[in-house]
């Protein structure tokens, strides 16, 4: 990936859509830093429920830190042509939010051994997300996009979820057996159609570039590439800090499932949809181009 093939682009190479994204991506982790924040120190069950609030909350601040921070380091090196470094540009920017954020961490929750580790592992987290900055910047800020779509399809989705339920045969008057068909039902339907507008958008994003058909796919398919690597660090970072919570009492409940197969099925779902329809759209954008282009 040492050189991209795309065309010579007059316009600048950082718009105004780079600098919406990182703001967006911002003001995402910060609401999800602030209720986080406010869960855990409203918490009524000691130190062992706080630090249990912490690790529920992992999943979401390594997603929105990831994609954060790659918006970041999308705007920092969008002015280079060169994939080289455009890497070393967003592993320089991603570390150095990553620090921020990790600082930010401790000085909100604490000093703590649990606190710690979850600062650690958000800070990789950005590190990850700077990484992606050795795309294309339009097949990146396509991508990161797409991601905003997914998490607003989600959010959307999960507040109409009981009307869904309904249409889907799950209503309060059906029987047990009908309702976990109907949820069944919704949470594929849900992930599809996360995945379908991140497609959609991806390639309608794109298709204005010359890009080549795997710069469709690619761009498709990173919103569920984000979420899986934010899963896994989730699930390697956050083991210790589910291991120190249930230390303090021997009263302390189950622990938190930071190993989801729910989130990892939603994530390859949206991949998969999200990948083919970029593949499908990408196709056409290109056949149309082909098309104008021996017609002039």
């Amino acid at each position: 990936m040492a050189q991209d093939t795309t065309a010579a682009r007059s316009a600048p190479l950082l718009g105004s859509g780079t600098g919406t994204q990182v703001f967006l991506g911002l003001l995402w982790l910060g609401i999800t830093v602030w209720t986080t924040h406010a869960t855990i120190t409203t918490s009524q069950d000691g130190p062992s429920g706080a630090l249990g609030s912490a690790a529920e909350a992992l999943p979401g601040i390594v997603a929105t830190t990831m994609v954060t921070s790659a918006s970041i380091a999308s705007a920092a090196a969008s002015r280079s042509d060169r994939a080289i470094f455009r890497l070393l540009i967003g592993l320089i920017a991603g570390s150095l939010f990553g620090l921020i954020v990790a600082y930010g961490l401790r000085f909100a929750y604490g000093s703590e051994p649990s606190i710690s580790v979850l600062a650690i592992t958000v800070g990789l987290a950005s590190v990850v997300g700077g990484v992606a900055a050795i795309f294309p910047n339009a097949v990146l800020e396509a991508a990161l996009w797409a991601v905003s779509w997914v998490f607003f399809a989600s959010l959307i989705l999960g507040v109409l979820q009981p009307q869904a339920m309904k249409l889907l045969g799950g209503g309060p008057a059906a029987d047990v057996a009908a309702q976990a068909t109907a949820n069944t039902r919704f949470i594929y339907a849900a992930a599809a159609i996360a995945g379908w507008l991140a497609g959609v958008h991806a390639y309608r994003s794109l298709r204005t570039e010359s890009f080549a058909l795997p710069w469709y796919v690619i761009a498709g398919a990173l919103p569920g590439m984000i979420l899986l690597a934010s899963e896994a660090l989730t699930t390697f970072g956050g083991a210790s800090l589910v291991s120190l919570v249930h230390g303090f009492s021997a009263d302390d409940g189950p622990p938190a499932d930071l190993s989801s197969f729910a989130r990892v099925r939603d994530a390859l779902i949206v991949l998969g949809v999200g990948s083919f329809v970029s593949l499908i759209g990408g196709a056409r954008a290109i056949r149309e181009s082909k098309k104008e282009s021996a017609l002039a």
